[in-house]
């Protein structure tokens, strides 16, 4: 009920370099979304902002409430998070973007190993592409399990504790 999609272009190099992603959330129910300090897509208005209580309040990235079989986890990596108490300007978001572009990327790491470095990377990097591929034919896991991991997930969302006896 709070996104809708920005209709953007469709992401290319994100799984080769970082990507530097910003949402801006004006008080009037404005949502921009920006990549790597430009516009990205289009600029939707839902209903007015909300009001975050400082104390009362949290923040989750990565993660959407949901069913445990819907589109809950996202695919990809947070490098670095930032969250600011007002709605930054396009300038500002601009500036952010050529702060982080000074990130390390993966090319700079392995050109900096020594051949034997290298090769191990190759190596692991090969493990886990088949253990990726070997996990749909892997036995289910115990259905107990799943359902304490679930209730335990649910447990660890709520906002409040809950005493048992």
């Amino acid at each position: 009920e709070r996104s809708e999609l920005f209709e953007g272009s469709e992401e290319k190099e994100a799984a080769s370099r970082p990507v530097h992603m910003a949402f801006v959330y004006q008080p009037d129910g404005s949502v921009s979304g920006y990549r790597d300090g430009k516009p990205y897509g289009r600029t939707y208005r839902k209903a007015p902002g909300a009001i975050f209580e400082a104390e009362a309040s949290e923040v989750l990235l990565g993660c959407r409430h949901g069913s445990p079989s819907g589109n809950r986890g996202l695919r990809g990596r947070i490098f670095r998070a930032r969250l600011y108490d007002r709605a930054l300007t396009q300038p500002e978001i601009a500036q952010t973007a050529k702060f982080e572009a000074g990130t390390i990327t993966e090319a700079d790491l392995l050109a900096a190993l020594s051949a034997e470095q290298r090769a191990e990377v190759q190596r692991l990097q090969h493990e886990r592409d088949q253990l990726t591929r070997d996990l749909p034919s892997a036995p289910p896991e115990d259905t107990r399990v799943l359902a304490w991991t679930s209730l335990a997930q649910s447990l660890m969302n709520l906002k409040e504790f809950i005493y048992l006896r």
